[in-house]
């Protein structure tokens, strides 16, 4: 029961990462708020039945700033406070390539999608930490995010380094207020969202090949560093980037993302 007691707003609730960290912190002892602009996010709870009483599901678009006051009352109102948020919201474009190839109006998609929701995001639930004293932050990264890829992905690989840029701006900034803020960098997993650029076997075997462990990674890993960095047992960990790939970016090999 490492987040017993706590109340979580995670964004992205629907999709793969989203969902584990959702079960993972709910199993974990966590009232929580599962947000997603997917309408599947309203029976999230009725999913995981042996916690279900404890996860609210609400529809609401994490891009738009108008919704998040709504989103911030709608914890408040479930829970009477809030404690910690992950955001898991993101898109990988399929037609995200290289700098030559990438629409302009997916790059802006995607920035839109992958740091204004984080940034919305992050300045929604400050004021509520501050007032407490306390409070965690986990934003879902990427390992492009820190290491250049051979798979041509320019604004998903941007819009993940300024993530990281971010976070670490606010580790900074509110730490001295007791909230941490730090980012999980997944390398290649079992999900959706991957899958859109996985082409073929061979392709698939390529990437696998690249990474020491020699296996894609799963969500469930994913969520286990973020029920980390949003536990007590962080309480002296701010600012960081915590990787989960493999050990592929501790490797010379070929850039498996």
């Amino acid at each position: 029961m490492r987040m017993s007691n706590k109340i979580a707003v995670v964004t992205g609730a629907a999709g793969a990462v989203g969902r584990a960290v959702v079960t993972l912190f709910a199993k974990e002892g966590a009232s929580i708020l599962a947000v997603d602009s997917s309408n599947t996010v309203a029976h999230i709870g009725a999913s995981i039945p042996e916690v279900s009483t404890s996860v609210v599901g609400l529809k609401a678009d994490v891009t738009d700033e108008r919704e998040w006051r709504a989103i911030i009352e709608t914890a408040k109102r479930a829970f009477g406070r809030l404690d910690v948020l992950v955001t898991c919201a993101a898109i990988m474009h399929p037609e995200d390539g290289g700098i030559d190839v990438t629409p302009s109006d997916v790059w802006d998609l995607t920035m839109i999608h992958n740091v204004r929701s984080v940034w919305l995001s992050c300045r929604a639930v400050l004021p509520e930490f501050e007032r407490q004293g306390e409070g965690a932050i986990v934003n879902i990264a990427s390992i492009v995010a820190l290491r250049g890829s051979k798979n041509p992905q320019l604004a998903y690989t941007a819009s993940k380094g300024a993530v990281v840029a971010l976070t670490r701006e606010l580790a900074v900034a509110h730490a001295h207020q007791g909230i941490r803020v730090n980012t999980v960098c997944p390398g290649p997993l079992e999900t959706g969202l991957l899958e859109q650029h996985l082409l073929d076997e061979r392709t698939v075997e390529t990437r696998i090949a690249a990474i020491p462990l020699r296996r894609l990674g799963r969500v469930d890993e994913v969520a286990a560093a973020c029920l980390y960095l949003a536990s007590d047992e962080a309480s002296f960990t701010t600012g960081s980037e915590l990787i989960v790939d493999g050990g592929s970016a501790a490797s010379l090999g070929d850039n498996a993302h």
